[in-house]
């Protein structure tokens, strides 16, 4: 990352991903232990509650990542010199990188419709409603990194 508006073609990619991941992770470990009823022991219960609980604990962790990732891009972007006449790239960019996070925020609505993966995508609120307005905050933020990319008064360039 080095704070222009590119950085979104990998922070989009980078959070859909995670969020397949994690509702596959907690998928497999449903069936895992659904499976494994006889034979139990206190450390295999244990191992699984924690197991759960740390997968649950990625729907709060979600947001936290975009913020960050967002963030520290911004920041990049304030401190990156830039000429203004790159602004209408830049808006090109951004319409194309809102294409880009429509087809996987449409593409992870598929995923989860599934009717295998539905009960546990239901357990994800803050992730499946951040990645169903994806195309809102990826809006949102490229705005927000443009303003920093081009709003800095004292350049010299």
């Amino acid at each position: 990352m080095k704070g222009s508006i590119l950085d979104l073609i990998v922070i989009i990619p980078i959070i859909v991903v995670i969020a397949i991941s994690v509702i596959f992770s907690s998928f497999i470990l449903n069936e895992i232990d659904d499976r494994f009823d006889k034979g139990r022991t206190e450390v295999f219960n244990s191992t699984m509650d924690d197991a759960k609980t740390t997968l649950l604990n990625f729907d709060y962790s979600m947001i936290f990542l975009m913020v960050g990732l967002c963030a520290a891009v911004i920041i990049g972007a304030f401190m990156v010199n830039t000429h203004p006449i790159f602004f209408f790239f830049t808006f090109l960019l951004l319409g194309i990188f809102e294409i880009l996070s429509m087809v996987m925020s449409n593409l992870f609505g598929e995923i989860i419709k599934d009717a295998n993966l539905a009960p546990t995508a239901a357990s994800f609120p803050l992730m499946t409603g951040l990645i169903e307005n994806l195309p809102l905050f990826t809006l949102l933020f490229g705005a927000l990194i443009a303003i920093a990319m081009y709003t800095r008064g004292d350049r010299r360039i």
